[in-house]
């Protein structure tokens, strides 16, 4: 079995997560989608929970509570061959010989060494039901991950 590639930093990770390619934004944008400050203050409540959580999971490397955290859409991109064999070209996974081929790959090589510690600093609301969580890096805002309001429960998605 290969070893364990160093630590991928956020910024190097495709979206999740939340796992996407996290990206240097501005913190405000003119054409932000606006909340009032009671609801950033709930939804940031309720994300951060659920970062929180999703720390514990992938620092305990439980795939399927993992997985329980995802909307279909975010499984059906990180389970594809092509965007695997894409992300497996990325130097720190090819340096350490490692191939991509399932979901759960990409669970034990990009998100364990990537997400385990992270932080939420701010959120951008792009509807009600979709916010980017942001993760301040080295002074920089990135995109930790891209999440959707589902059935009460805020998940991992793909926008």
């Amino acid at each position: 079995m290969p070893e364990a590639p160093e630590s991928v930093a956020p910024q190097s990770v495709p979206p999740a997560q939340p796992e996407a390619a996290p990206a240097e934004e501005p913190k405000q944008q003119n054409d932000e989608y606006q909340v009032s400050p009671e609801v950033y203050e709930k939804t940031f409540d309720e994300v951060s929970n659920t970062i929180n959580r999703l720390n514990e999971i992938i620092r305990e490397q439980d795939f399927q509570s993992w997985k329980s955290f995802l909307t279909p859409a975010y499984v059906a991109k990180y389970s594809d061959p092509q965007t695997l064999k894409e992300i497996s070209l990325t130097p720190i996974l090819q340096r350490n010989k490692i191939t991509l081929t399932t979901l759960e790959d990409y669970f034990t090589w990009v998100v364990v060494p990537s997400r385990a510690n992270a932080r939420l600093d701010d959120l951008r609301f792009l509807s009600d039901d979709k916010v980017e969580a942001i993760m301040e890096v080295k002074g920089r805002a990135v995109i930790l991950y891209q999440l959707r309001h589902v059935d009460n429960r805020w998940k991992v998605d793909v926008f």
